[in-house]
């Protein structure tokens, strides 16, 4: 704390309050800021990064808390805590996809494959969903595909042919759309309550 107000008194930090009204402090000058960074060690930067991320984990969550998800998605990474890291994009993606914050989406969901999140099948299926969302059919197809190659389960892999056969259909492509809703039927159990809606797209 003395330190804080020495710091202060000398005009290198300002007092400023947080979105959520909690008070905070701030460095006066990005060039200040660069060189208290590149004066500290590697190995120093990333605990400090993994303890803000855990410190951003302590706020109570709330229905719109992007930016906090994302903050400890960034601050993560920046520990080389890749894994962790990965796992937050993938929360902030979801948050993202459920408020209809499309791109917003996509980029957390890319973010967390290439830091080589545990479940890819799951994140690709997702990427296909947006980008069907979004109209980019092409790219929705190309994600789809990469889910189906890595999916396990029979009854998701019939999920992501439906959700191909829909991306197809609005390109316009009703033959391969046909192909995907057929490969479906194949993958589910008979009492499978998927299997009407499936038919009847057919």
């Amino acid at each position: 704390v003395a330190a804080i107000e020495e710091l202060l008194a000398r005009g290198l930090l300002r007092e400023a309050t947080a979105a959520d009204g909690a008070p905070l402090c701030d460095i006066t000058h990005a060039a200040l800021r660069e060189a208290a960074i590149d004066r500290t060690s590697l190995a120093r930067r990333r605990l400090l990064h993994r303890r803000a991320a855990e410190a951003l984990r302590t706020v109570p969550a709330r229905s719109n808390d992007l930016a906090r998800l994302a903050r400890i998605a960034g601050h993560e990474r920046a520990a080389g805590r890749d894994r962790e890291a990965a796992l937050a994009h993938r929360e902030a993606g979801d948050l993202a996809r459920s408020l209809y914050a499309n791109r917003e989406a996509i980029d957390h969901f890319e973010a967390a494959l290439t830091l080589g999140h545990e479940d890819p099948a799951v994140l690709h299926e997702a990427l296909g969903e947006l980008r069907t969302r979004t109209g980019d059919y092409a790219g929705a197809v190309a994600s789809l595909e990469r889910a189906a190659a890595t999916a396990a389960e029979p009854g998701r892999l019939a999920a992501i042919e439906r959700r191909l056969a829909l991306a197809h259909q609005r390109r316009g492509d009703h033959p391969a759309a046909a192909s995907h809703l057929e490969a479906a039927l194949g993958l589910l159990e008979p009492g499978d309550p998927v299997l009407p809606r499936v038919v009847a797209e057919q």
